[in-house]
């Protein structure tokens, strides 16, 4: 009687679709060929999770297993840099967007001929006639 062994893989809770087809030894395209068989459109940038990478793993052929971290690498993880003692309080950052609206805005309804204008240059430009 002939076993066959199935490929145990161990991967990361979140793995993008290149790297999980890297580890399978599979071309991304049979990779992604699975996913849309399964209802996922992913591109081979995009991250999958565990449980997807173990259902399209099953339709390959393989076992799918979760890459425990050891203990020091996660609570290195959330260490703090620096001792609490050295921490100072500071004011928050407080950030205002917005954008700058470039409407023309209504003219006055009257306008006014300017006081000190030279002669020859206000019978040249004559655009400053009162409104009626």
């Amino acid at each position: 009687m002939i076993e066959t062994v199935k490929k145990v893989i161990k991967i990361p809770e979140f793995i993008t679709v290149k790297d999980f087809s890297d580890r399978v030894n599979l071309p991304v395209t049979a990779v992604i060929s699975e996913l849309i068989k399964n209802g996922v459109m992913a591109s081979i940038n995009e991250t999958i999770d565990f449980e997807t990478a173990q259902i399209v793993g099953e339709f390959l052929g393989l076992t799918i297993e979760i890459e425990e971290k050891p203990e020091h690498q996660v609570a290195a993880q959330y260490e703090m840099k620096g001792a609490k003692k050295d921490l100072k309080p500071r004011p928050p950052v407080v950030t205002i967007m917005g954008h700058v609206i470039m409407a023309r805005r209504p003219c006055s309804t009257k306008s006014v001929k300017p006081q000190s204008q030279p002669a020859s240059l206000a019978e040249s430009h004559n655009t400053f006639q009162p409104i009626r």
